[in-house]
């Protein structure tokens, strides 16, 4: 069964340097991680960058929303030095640049963003992306928005995908049997997991989930004590901020 690894780094080495640069997944890609992490939202020319927030103020130079912005305008932010002065040399990159850095050396687990609406046809430039890159074998989509994952789905019937859930962590069980039980999704033969905030897991809710075949991602598990819970009850994979405590 498919496996996107046990461990991966949430957006690059997140804990080391700045999230979502190609520091950060450069600093992965040394440590031996089995899985990157990373998030994509479109430029205002609809270019496929990688950057987590819809908008630009956390983590670059720049203020306003990412597609309010074409590539190029996007390209002179500065999105290291709000880290660490030493990364003030890091822009925000694009899709294509990370994936061919990554070259299939280990599993790219792409979250589909949207802004304030949803992004035109990004779903099909993520997979066009993906098959020009010829690194279809090593990507697994994933997003909180059934309906993108829908529209991946009736795109490319065979690109693993995994749905993100957020539930309070004392109504865990209660949640998925509301939210998931009951959608459509769950009939799609390449929905291989779910993606859960660690502190809504519990035993009885991985049972449940593997109980339908699919495969239970924790996140985002920084601590060393939730790192050993995650494991003791079975989940299969586990993100993280910091991949070398995995």
């Amino acid at each position: 069964m498919f496996l996107p690894g046990p461990r991966i780094a949430h957006r690059g080495c997140s804990s080391t340097a700045p999230e979502n640069t190609m520091a950060a997944f450069r600093q992965a890609i040394d440590l031996g991680v089995e899985g990157i992490e990373l998030d994509v939202h479109q430029s205002a020319d609809g270019q496929l960058v990688v950057i987590h927030d819809a908008t630009l103020s956390r983590t670059t130079s720049g203020r306003g929303y990412v597609n309010e912005r074409t590539l190029s305008e996007l390209k002179k932010l500065d999105a290291g030095a709000w880290f660490n002065p030493a990364f003030a040399s890091e822009r925000i990159p694009t899709l294509e640049e990370v994936l061919s850095f990554i070259d299939g050396r280990c599993t790219v687990f792409i979250e589909v963003k949207q802004g304030r609406k949803p992004y035109p046809g990004i779903e099909e430039k993520v997979l066009k992306c993906i098959n020009d890159l010829k690194v279809r074998d090593t990507v697994v989509l994933h997003a909180f928005e059934k309906d993108t994952l829908h529209r991946i789905h009736r795109l490319d019937e065979s690109i693993p995908i995994y749905l993100d859930l957020f539930f309070p962590p004392v109504l865990g069980t209660f949640f998925f049997d509301r939210v998931v039980l009951q959608s459509s999704i769950l009939k799609y033969k390449t929905l291989k997991g779910v993606s859960i905030n660690h502190h809504a897991l519990s035993p009885r809710l991985v049972r449940k989930v593997h109980a339908l075949g699919l495969q239970v991602l924790a996140w985002t598990v920084n601590k060393p004590q939730d790192i050993q819970r995650m494991k003791s009850i079975g989940v299969d994979t586990i993100i993280s901020n910091f991949p070398e405590r995995l």
